[in-house]
């Protein structure tokens, strides 16, 4: 259930940011990795921040 949680949000947060980043430069692109980038960064922080 933990797993669950801190990739869903993982990918929430990666999607928030693919989203404003498109809207701020219309570059599909640079959308889809800054969005992964931000995935990856934010699942390890839930990770720690939701501890075990």
């Amino acid at each position: 259930m933990r797993t669950a949680l801190i990739l869903l949000a993982a990918v929430f947060a990666g999607g928030v940011v693919a989203a404003l980043t498109y809207l701020s430069y219309a570059n599909a692109a640079g959308a889809v990795l800054a969005g992964i980038a931000a995935g990856a960064v934010s699942a390890k922080g839930f990770h720690e921040l939701i501890g075990s």
